[in-house]
């Protein structure tokens, strides 16, 4: 017994002094060969410190309700897999199966302390609000991957003492076996998220991807019979919400928060509609996306008095660097929504007077293109700027807070709220320390005239006398709250 527990101790000293060399070797510094331990049992040991931090990384990345995948193994034996034939291969090439084990041990003691900066840019990435994540992702892993494929070459020239020519096609073979299957294998973690983590059962609804297609005419001809004419001699106010992301409730939150607000507040009641995309609201609500929204464009429009009338478009969800908003909802598969788009259904369906808000990021790129005399545009953001807020668990973006939230409960003047909105997100990133998203608005020489006839009608009728909760617990259909379990 004494003598197994000290054969163990042995292996873990000499796994430790594995590590702690190869980890020099990460940072490019010269490493004697002496200070390797080379056999069996650290080459299975060093393996297993290598599944053991994919294990963990894997369960870290889905907790807390997660499952294990079996599928997950079959991924990890296939990395490992190609590993030994990309080490078996370059063998091959220099007939020399001697340094094998040698090989196998120098290449996985360098995994621990590569991987742990590795795991931890690409967790810091996360904090920065600078650039699009997805993009720091790439530009993260390919750093990742040209500084580990030098370290993977210069061990590749001190093992089978080759020249530098020599040295980078065997690296390049190296990198084509290891990396190269990469792209036609789907990608499958040991630990995976629970299906509808997160979501009330009761709440959540399974998503029939024909049946939902085929219900679109139907829910939205119902939408759209609901909504009343025009009056004749009155500026009406028209509202259409559009929550384009169905991977975040806030989305849908925030576009049911102002449909409410502008029914209560701002006489839309019965002129008011909202196109969703949301688990929770696909059998409530149209599907947000281009087609639906210039249906609905059109639709209006033939209640309107296009003249006289207003429409107030309010869209929120992700925006890209390339300038569109998401309209994603699983496998329900929709084109984002370009500034383009928005442009073509207000102008075909022949809406004149039109107020447009966008909470997105880059959101301030669409300005430039809904610019118009009869028109006003406000933005989240700037059009190189994120706007922050986003979150399934989300009430509001900082934006909405600010915008339908605070200021226009307590006003009617969509210009003197946005001003409001932009002073306090602009004080709310600075203690943060966020970078500042940058709102944005536009308005059309004519339009500003125009809404203060509205907004003296507005407040000639009395409508102040009224409060909205919170949207934090409810999908709101007109005045009536339906559970939400976000």
């Amino acid at each position: 017994m004494n003598l197994l527990v000290k054969q163990l101790l042995v292996l873990w000293s000499d796994l430790g002094r594995n590590i702690q060399a190869g980890s020099r070797l990460v940072v490019l510094l010269p490493v004697q060969r002496d200070l390797f331990i080379f056999t069996y049992g650290q080459a299975l040991l060093l393996l297993l410190v290598s599944f053991c931090l994919s294990f963990g990384y894997d369960y870290y990345n889905s907790a807390p309700d997660n499952e294990f995948s079996i599928y997950g193994l079959n991924y990890q034996s296939t990395l490992y897999l190609l590993f030994f034939f990309s080490i078996f291969c370059i063998a091959c090439l220099q007939h020399n199966f001697t340094s094998l084990l040698e090989s196998i041990i120098l290449l996985q003691a360098i995994v621990p302390a590569i991987w742990l900066v590795y795991t931890s840019l690409i967790y810091a990435s996360g904090f920065q609000q600078v650039l699009d994540h997805e993009l720091v992702s790439w530009l993260v892993f390919l750093g990742y991957l040209a500084w580990y494929l030098v370290i993977v070459f210069r061990l590749i020239r001190d093992i089978y003492q080759v020249a530098v020519p020599r040295g980078l096609i065997l690296v390049g073979v190296y990198a084509l076996i290891n990396f190269g299957p990469l792209y036609f294998m789907p990608n499958q973690p040991l630990w995976s998220a629970t299906p509808d983590s997160g979501r009330d059962s009761s709440v959540a609804t399974e998503l029939n991807v024909e049946d939902t297609y085929y219900a679109q005419t139907e829910m939205l001809g119902s939408a759209v019979k609901a909504l009343l004419q025009q009056r004749p001699g009155i500026i009406d106010l028209y509202f259409l919400g559009f929550a384009g992301d169905a991977s975040e409730d806030v989305f849908m939150n925030e576009a049911s928060y102002a449909r409410t607000l502008f029914d209560e507040r701002f006489d839309t009641r019965g002129r008011s509609m909202l196109l969703v995309n949301n688990r929770k609201t696909v059998h409530l609500y149209p599907l947000a996306n281009t087609h639906n929204l210039g249906l609905a464009l059109h639709e209006i429009a033939g209640r309107m008095d296009t003249e006289e009338d207003i429409l107030f478009l309010f869209m929120t969800s992700h925006g890209s660097v390339d300038h569109k908003l998401s309209a994603g909802f699983d496998l329900l598969l929709m084109n984002d929504i370009t500034a383009e788009a928005i442009q073509s259904g207000l102008d075909s369906a022949g809406i004149k007077w039109r107020v447009i808000v966008i909470s997105a990021c880059y959101s301030g790129a669409f300005i430039s293109l809904l610019e118009d005399d009869h028109a006003l545009v406000i933005t989240a953001s700037g059009g190189d700027r994120n706007s922050f807020g986003c979150g399934h668990d989300g009430e509001f973006t900082y934006f909405g807070e600010a915008f339908f939230g605070k200021h226009l409960k307590q006003g009617h003047s969509f210009i003197s709220a946005f001003q409001l909105a932009k002073e306090e997100i602009e004080d709310r990133e600075q203690r943060e320390g966020k970078v500042a998203s940058r709102p944005q608005i536009f308005i059309g020489k004519e339009m500003e005239q125009k809404l203060d006839i509205l907004i003296n009608r507005l407040e000639d009728t009395g409508r102040n006398n009224w409060a909205i909760s919170r949207p934090g617990t409810g999908i709101v259909e007109n005045t009536t709250a339906m559970e939400d379990d976000r």
